[in-house]
């Protein structure tokens, strides 16, 4: 008995201690959290009334100035168009919503991160110039629940926790555009959208360079 217990343990431990530190090195992935971020919003999404709420995932569109925006999440609804960006990021989130960088607090240790409201009205910026500057436009942030929210003075960006979403994005909601509006307006982002895969491609390059000066 005792050496089939031994020998369990020697061809078990191992196995979960691989589980374990691959679990942890996804979980450090920035690519990886951003991934899983993306699809759990997806998620809470999927239970907004379809009737009034058109969503299009993962849109690449021209930027006016030249390069391209990647918006996480559009929604189209009868108050116009709200773009989305999504944040899984772990820890205390401190900052305002003019700050070029955030800070992230994780136990004894910071870091910094690009403000994602400043990144959001890059986004807008670029859906209006699709959608026409007569259409309202909303712009909302939304981090997972591993995050513990600081921030203030976001002005017209809404930041929420991911599980507040459906209901802030319920409550921009209003009778603005009418039904065939939303529908023609859906269509021109979605013909906008970049789905060329070398396109894409560079856009992570640019961002990265952008991001790691």
């Amino acid at each position: 008995m005792e050496e089939e217990l031994g020998l369990y343990f020697i061809v078990i431990l191992p196995i979960l201690i691989v589980i374990v530190v691959v679990l942890k090195i996804l979980d450090n992935s920035r690519k990886f959290t951003g991934v899983l971020g993306e699809q759990g919003v997806r998620v809470r999404l999927s239970k907004l009334d379809k009737s009034r709420h058109l969503i299009l995932n993962d849109v690449m569109i021209p930027k006016p100035g030249g390069g391209t925006s990647q918006i996480d999440h559009v929604i189209v609804c009868r108050a116009g168009v709200i773009a989305v960006e999504t944040k899984n990021w772990a820890g205390a989130v401190y900052g305002r919503g003019t700050d070029q960088k955030w800070t992230v607090a994780v136990g004894r240790r910071k870091y910094r991160q690009h403000n994602p409201v400043l990144q959001n009205k890059g986004h807008v910026r670029a859906l209006r110039e699709i959608v026409g500057f007569n259409i309202p436009l909303h712009s909302v942030i939304s981090f997972g629940s591993r995050a513990s929210l600081r921030v203030n003075d976001t002005g017209d960006t809404h930041v929420v926790e991911s599980r507040n979403l459906v209901r802030t994005i319920t409550a921009i909601d209003s009778e603005i555009l009418t039904v065939e509006q939303m529908h023609n307006i859906y269509q021109r982002v979605a013909a906008a959208n970049i789905t060329n895969s070398d396109t894409r491609k560079q856009h992570v390059k640019d961002i990265h360079q952008r991001y790691t000066r």
